[in-house]
This record gives C-alpha cells, structure tokens and sequence, in this order.
C-alpha cells in the first residue's frame, strides 16, 4: 500500500475538532480492507471516517482523520504519526509523520485567603495562583491600597507554573496607623500579571489605631476608679494578645477540619503517584480525583497523569482522604482497595509529599463482532485465539469459541482489552485465512469479514537442521489469498509437520521460518493430487556479522574505541585495534534475522549509535559494514597574548562558566602563547589578567570537537613618570643621578622600596608594569649613600593609566 496526507501538519486549538485525509493507495493483486490510527494519542481523542473500508486493487481510498484534545494538553508542537494497517496482514503497516500543533491557551485563576483580615500595623494574606491553561505562565505579582500607604512584599515575587500546578504566595502587607480614632479599612487590589487580561482579587485590610476612642475613655475612668483600671487594662492586654494570635489561630482550625481541604494553607501539602495499565505501561490523559472520606462524590481536588503516567495533586490542607483513578476505556480504580468502601486511606500534612500513591488500571471488556462469507456457514465456530508474542508458558492461547449462526454472523460479548487477537474459522472441509485484530480498551469492533472456502488439501514433511530433525520451525503456507500455519513438532516425530484444510486446486509457496537459521521457501502445487506428504527442507544457521572501521572526525584511526552491540536479547562489546588495521573491529555470530544498535564510544568523545537490520538470505551469512567518525566530546581554546603589538609572557588566563574554571599562564616560549584543552562544551568566559593592564574579558562558545583560535589583546601597562629638580635658589634645574624610589602609600616609608632608579642627566625617571589600582609615593633620596629621603610627591595609579609629569623638586 501507499500512503499519504492532505496536510503534513495538523493544527488543533483546544475545545475544536481539527482533520486531515489519510489517502491510502491498494498496490495488492486483492480486495484489502485497511485500519487507520494515530500513533501518540489517546484512541478517544480520535474519531475516523471510513475505517475498515475495502479498497479494490489499484485504487485509492479516503479515510478521513478527526482528532480533539483535552483542555490540558501542553501547547506546541507534538510529533505524531498516522499508522494505517492491512486488515489482511497485521505486519504491514505504513506509518507517516503528522506534525500536531497545540494553540497556546492561558487560564490562569487567583483566590485571596482570607479575603478579610483585621490587624495592626502589618497583616499576611495567602494567594492561590492556578494555572488551568496549557503552557508554562511566568505570573508577576503586585498589590497596592486605594490610599498608597500599605506596602506589599510577595513571597516568591514571581511564580513560574507548569500546567495544572498550583502554587501559594505570601502577601506580607505593612503600613502606618492613626494614634486615635476608629480603624481605618483598607482596601487591598492584589494583581497577577502574565495573562491577558491581567488577574485582579479584592482584599480588606482593616487596621486598628494605636490607641481608641475606648482607650481614652478608659483614661478617664482610671482617673476616676483606679481599682476598675487595673482590671480593665490586664482585659484589654489579654484581647490584644488573642488579636496577634488570630493568624495562628486560623492555621489551627484549618488543621482541625480536613475536610476543609479548598482553603488556601501558606505551606500546602501534596500527593504524587504513577498510573500504568497492561504490562505495566504507563498511562497518559488518566483523571486522579482525591474525595473526603464522607462523600464519594465530593471531589475536593483532582488532576491527569502526564506522559510517563507521573502526577501531582497540589495545594492541599492536613487530612486524610480517598483517591480514585479513571481513564477512558479503563475501569474506576481506588487506591488500596476494590470499592471506596475498601479504599485505603491517604494521609496529607502541611508542607510534606504523600509519595508512592500508585495505580494500575484494567481495561474495560470490549467486543467483537464479524461476518463469516460462505455459501453455507451453518456448522462453523469463530474461534479468538491471543497472538504468539502475548502468550507465555502458562497461557492458554485460545480465548473463547463462538458458534457461527445460519447468517454467517459470530460474537464474542465480553473480550478482555486491550490486546491483540487472531480470529480463526474452523469447519470441516473450510479453510479461512485467519484475522488479526487489535482491540483497544473498551472497544467494541465491528465490520470485520472472513472469506471461509473450500479445503481438503494437505501438505506434510518433515524439517532437518544441522544436527537432524528440527522442531519449533514456523511453516507457513500461501496461495496469495488464503494463508495457513503450523509448527513442526518438538516431541514425538520431532521435525514433523501437516498443513490441513487447503483450498484446491492452487500452487502454493510454503516458507520454513525459525529464529537462529535462514529462511527458506518452496513451491507446492495441489492440482491433480490434494495431498503431498513427502516435503523434507534443510535449514541453515542464520549468523551475521557486523564489522567496520572507528576513527576520528579528522579521519584518523581511532584504536581501542568501544563497539556494543545489543539486540534479540544479547549484548556483546569489542573493542577497535588498536595495532595492525588500527581501528577496525569485527562482531560475528548475530543470530539472524534480526535488528540491532551499535553503540561506539571513546574516552573524550560524543558516542554514536546506528540501527542495523541484518536480513535473512538462504544458506548465506550476511556481514554488514559500518564505519563511523567519532566527534570529541570536549574542545580547546589557544591563542596568543599581545600588549602593543608584542607577545606578553606571565600572563594569567582563566576560562570559566560559573561551575567549572580552567587556567593557565601565556608561555615564556613561544612568547605569550597559551592553550585550554579538553573542555567540555558550552559557553564560558576567557579572563585574560596581567599586572598593571586592565583585565581582558570576553564571552566565547565552545562546541564539541571545537578548536578555537582567540588572540588577546591587552592595554598598555600602568607606568609613573616624571623628572627630578633641585630647587636652585627658586630656579629649578635638572639633577642629575639622583635616587628615585617607589612605594605604596600603605607601607611608605617604614617598607623596602617596591623599585628604585637612578636619574640620567636630563633628572628624567619611569616606573613600569606597576599593579592598579593602587597609590603610590615617588620619594628622591638625598644621596647614595645617603638613603634619607628628601622629597617625594603622591600618586593614584589606574589599570593601564600611563601618568607622566610626576616631577619632584628637591628642596
């Protein structure tokens, strides 16, 4: 068959219904009858129109494709695929790609706990901040007062929330009061920006005054009775400490209600689990509801599973709970227990995760009902069987027999799903190609027809292997509309086979087929004879080989480079020479047929895989070559240091990107050159420093296998320069070899001179390569053996400043 899409790219925006054509072209010499499905969605989020159409040879049908997803599915781009299958042969199957384009859709929802709050000078408020949409919202919060005297400080400031989390924010309000009067509301507008439209809630911040009008009565009355004064002001002590106590309060009668579970704690707890289904896959898309202990249908909280079946119910209060798990064809499942009654009961605390609250779910018994095609189907039986990879020792593979009625129609009601099944008809003297089918959860198929014709022929043999007679061969025999299969015995007449109930007359190619040796095929004609029972097929051991050559992305050998091979249940790893044919390796003995990775890997670089199918060809072993060139994990940079335009030897050059720092100094030979290697890659920071110069410092980005050529150029050296005079009366004039010492101006003049320098003729001096910042003291000594000093001048050196006319006088 052939296939194809109106459209490579499907977009659908939530709470729509968004198609696409799936053409499917029949290239087979029969009438086929094809299934369509869409790989990477949940069977309820699809709808087809014309599934299980038949299609005559040589033409085209039109199957059209309807998907619409839940409201909580992320936005963006998801890669899925269109799988269309032979209803007449499960293993051909054509898969295209279909680029699925989720519309972002923001929902984001606030709720102010407590929405009143009666306090002094600062109070805190709990805000709830939901993300029903379908794509991570960054919320940015802020609040202010009708009056702008409060002032509000956010803990977080921003949230980040994926979809379907929820988080709490503290709003810790503050503001000043009146000394006297009445309290004062304050009318408090918390905003959630990061949506359109922006968030608001509505708050009341009540603030009582520092002193009442009660309080000052209550002077009087002090005044007047001052044994009632000391009863009343130890009252009013105690209602002012029950008034600060009223935040702790609150907490503890949210603790003391569970079932309060929708008020808003400042340190919720949580419940996380994982849902998986047959063979413990995980399941997607599946609804986990948490309900009070009193109250099925009570749902306080609920939320889906992810991809990998992973979930988080978020933002809950102290309780206990019962929590249940649903998903479209799949029963209701409580956590511990059968029934809500025998459910187990979860315990939630404030600020800690319920972990490991874990589900698997059965799918819901689903149907299939058929139509056998015969002139007289009266006596037939419609038999389920599982297919071969669903059975194991202690399965049986039949399911359920059917008697087929006078009209040729057959049901199975109650059928375990999902899974795979083969529907065979059995009658005496029929023969009928069986029908794979596969059903999903809950699934009710139907449509599904099976030619049932004429058969009493009979092919027969034995099958031999390199050591004698050979069981457990699959042999499987064709006339291009029928097929029939059998397995040559593995007790009794070992090797033996019978292949019954053959259509006549017809020529038909009989394969020979078992894991480990080549495949092999004969022709059989049952024309003038209905049974032929002399077969005898030898097979051969089916081994290949894979071998190759490693080397470096320079073309290099790369000798003792790793290969792994894994596949049909062995894993076997070689390593490539590393003398002689340096980089060669070779795997041999791969039961065939077969797919397998190659994995090669190397100390230093990026490891490839490559997939590799090695085919079966009669009496042959087939070698496969694969050569690869390995990229270094990791990359280098160097270059060359320079001040002026001349190479600059000492230098210290650090390569950095907050985690990892490397060093190194420009090289004395070469002159200024230096090299970082073997770092991994990224983007990094290259400081380059030197005494005196202004450090160097540039962003680079370094990819695997890079070598990155960076030169440095630093700025001059700091330097003080001047002349020395002799004051001369008030006429100063140069002097000549005079002493001229530096210092710090911390250490000057107790400390040793950092440099000294004697004078030319022209009383000129310079002081080179000096650390900035820094302040120095230029200081003149009287003679040379003389080291009192006699004059100096101060100096404020910067990185890379060059001062001159630092002149001194001596007096």
């Amino acid at each position: 068959m052939r296939v194809h899409l109106s459209s490579a790219q499907l977009e659908v925006p939530i709470n729509e219904r968004a198609s696409v054509t799936v053409g499917v072209y029949n290239d087979t010499d029969v009438i086929a009858g094809y299934r369509v499905t869409l790989l990477g969605a949940d069977p309820s989020w699809v709808t087809t129109n014309g599934n299980d159409t038949a299609v005559f040879p040589s033409e085209t049908a039109s199957i059209e494709l309807s998907v619409a997803l839940p409201e909580d599915f992320p936005a963006g781009h998801r890669p899925m695929a269109v799988q269309v299958e032979s209803l007449e042969d499960l293993e051909e199957a054509v898969t295209v790609a279909l680029d699925v384009v989720v519309p972002r859709r923001d929902q984001l929802n606030m709720r102010i706990e407590p929405s009143s709050v009666t306090g002094g000078r600062s109070t805190t408020f709990g805000i709830l901040i939901e993300n029903r949409g379908n794509d991570t919202i960054t919320a940015a919060l802020s609040g202010t007062d009708d009056e702008a005297v409060v002032k509000v400080a956010f803990n977080p400031n921003d949230v980040t929330l994926e979809p379907g989390e929820s988080e709490i924010v503290r709003a810790e309000t503050r503001g000043g009061r009146r000394w006297f009067g009445v309290p004062t509301p304050r009318i408090m507008t918390f905003s959630v920006a990061g949506v359109e439209p922006v968030r608001e809630g509505i708050a009341t911040f009540i603030q009582k005054p520092r002193i009442g009008r009660w309080v000052l009565s209550l002077g009087g009355l002090i005044c007047a009775i001052s044994v009632f004064a000391i009863v009343i002001t130890h009252s009013f002590e105690q209602v002012a400490e029950n008034q600060k106590q009223g935040q702790d309060l609150i907490e503890a009668a949210l603790d003391d209600d569970p079932t309060n579970a929708n008020a808003v704690a400042t340190n919720p707890g949580s419940v996380t689990g994982t849902v998986t289904g047959p063979a413990d896959a995980p399941l997607a898309g599946v609804t986990i509801e948490l309900v009070g202990l009193d109250d099925i249908d009570g749902v306080i909280a609920a939320t889906s599973s992810a991809a990998d079946g992973t979930y988080q119910i978020p933002g809950l209060s102290n309780g206990t709970f019962k929590i249940r798990a649903a998903g479209a064809g799949f029963s209701t499942s409580w956590f511990g227990g059968e029934s809500f009654a025998e459910a187990s009961e979860v315990g939630v605390t404030l600020g800690e995760v319920s972990e490991d609250v874990d589900f698997s779910l059965e799918g819901r018994p689903g149907s299939i009902t058929g139509q056998v095609v015969a002139e007289d189907p009266a006596g037939a039986f419609a038999v389920l069987v599982r297919t071969a990879e669903s059975i194991d020792g202690m399965t049986d593979a039949e399911v359920e027999r059917a008697e087929v009625a006078p009209d040729g129609t057959f049901t199975f009601p109650e059928v375990p799903s999902p899974a795979t099944y083969e529907i065979q008809i059995a009658k005496a003297g029929f023969t009928a190609e069986p029908r794979p089918v596969r059903l999903a959860g809950g699934e009710a198929a139907q449509g599904i027809e099976i030619l049932l014709r004429e058969g009493n022929g009979t092919i027969s043999g034995g099958v031999l292997g390199p050591a004698g007679a050979l069981g457990n061969v699959t042999v499987e025999a064709t006339d291009g509309v029928s097929t029939i299969a059998t397995v040559s015995l593995t007790t009794g007449d070992l090797g033996a086979f019978t292949l019954r109930d053959l259509p006549t007359p017809g020529t038909y190619t009989v394969t020979f087929s078992r894991e480990g040796f080549a495949k092999e095929s004969i022709s059989v004609p049952l024309n003038d004879v209905a049974t032929v029972d002399n077969i005898s097929v030898r097979l051969v051991p089916a081994l290949g080989t894979i071998e190759g050559v490693v080397r470096t992305s320079s073309g290099a050998p790369l000798g003792g480079a790793s290969v792994t091979v894994s596949g049909g249940g062995i894993t076997r790893t070689t390593a490539a020479a590393s003398t002689g044919l340096a980089g060669a390796y070779i795997l041999d003995e791969l039961p065939i047929p077969g797919t397998y990775t190659v994995t090669f890997s190397a100390p230093g670089y990026v490891s490839e895989t490559r997939a590799v199918d090695l085919a079966s060809v009669a009496g042959t072993s087939p070698a496969v070559s694969i050569d690869t060139n390995l990229v270094l994990s990791t990359g280098a940079v160097g270059g060359t240091v320079t001040a002026a335009g001349l190479e600059v030897a000492q230098a210290s050059v650090s390569l950095t990107n907050g985690i990892l720092t490397y060093t190194t100094t420009s090289a004395d030979e070469p002159v200024g050159v230096y090299r970082l290697a073997g770092i991994p890659a990224g983007v990094y920071t290259l400081t380059v420093v030197r005494t005196g110069s202004a450090t160097s410092s540039q962003l680079i980005s370094l990819n695997p296998g890079d070598d990155l050529l960076v030169d440095v150029a630093l700025e001059p050296q700091a330097s003080i320069s001047g002349l020395i005079f002799d004051d001369n009366s008030g006429s100063p004039i140069a002097r000549p070899d005079a002493i001229v010492e530096l210092y710090l101006v911390e250490t000057f003049p107790g400390a040793a001179p950092l440099q000294t320098i004697v004078t030319g003729a022209d009383g000129a001096y310079t002081f080179l390569g000096l650390d900035a910042p820094n302040s120095y003291v230029v200081a003149v000594a009287a003679a040379a053996n003389d080291p009192t000093l006699v004059a100096s001048t101060l100096v404020a050196l910067l990185p890379g400043q060059q001062v001159t006319g630092a002149d001194v006088t001596v007096p």
